[in-house]
């Protein structure tokens, strides 16, 4: 069954669009319905080296995250040999507490926004211990 790909582009003959004026363009292609069809229509190198291809920038987004974070090598490294292909990673964020006082100390002292904040910092930080 051909699958539709669209592509939208920002320049037309090496001259960037008004944001308002992307020109696009849709074909179908048959790329096959299943692995068997895949490398029927390709050959396995082919098959093989796009899921390779994207597998690693699966992997590339998994990693980043931790490594924005300052995770360590060893870290990340470990918690790649426990990563599987194809399962979803939460994204955690990394907390300092500078950015949470000067986030407290912007909201008007007594404020019902105030209260709020500083109720789920320690409900937050009670759940840790």
């Amino acid at each position: 069954m051909p699958t539709t790909v669209k592509v939208t582009a920002s320049k037309l003959k090496g001259e960037k669009l008004d944001p308002k004026e992307k020109i696009s363009a849709s074909v179908e292609y048959n790329f096959g319905d299943n692995l068997k069809e895949a490398v029927a229509l390709f050959g396995e190198d082919v098959v093989f080296s796009n899921y390779l291809s994207r597998a690693t920038v699966s992997a590339q987004n998994v990693m980043r995250p931790k490594v924005e974070d300052g995770d360590s090598q060893e870290t990340i490294a470990a918690f790649m040999n426990k990563w599987k292909l194809g399962t979803a990673v939460a994204r955690t964020t990394t907390v300092n507490a500078d950015s949470v006082a000067a986030h407290i100390a912007s909201l008007p002292k007594g404020s019902p926004e105030r209260a709020a904040y500083e109720k789920t910092i320690m409900d937050a930080i009670k759940g840790r211990n």
